[in-house]
């Protein structure tokens, strides 16, 4: 049983072609798992989930060397 996972939020990606242009440089390196939240009426762009925080980080930083973008590691769980 699954009681927590972490995700990767990119809140200053909220505009579709900014989303577009960093889906495919994720892509270029090979991160499919892409997914929008919700939170206080406005959708987040995010990575994730993950079962491990420190996949969470690895990965956060490899979306920055490749891409310059930072993103935030939040904890999702289940209440």
């Amino acid at each position: 049983k699954i009681s927590e996972a972490w995700v990767l939020i990119f809140p200053n990606l909220n505009n579709d072609d900014l989303q577009i242009s960093f889906i495919k440089d994720l892509k270029n390196i090979g991160i499919t798992s892409v997914i929008d939240l919700k939170s206080n009426n406005s959708n987040i762009f995010g990575i994730g989930p993950f079962v491990d925080k420190n996949m969470a980080e690895t990965i956060a930083s490899k979306v920055l060397k490749s891409t310059g973008q930072t993103g935030t590691i939040k904890r999702l769980s289940k209440q």
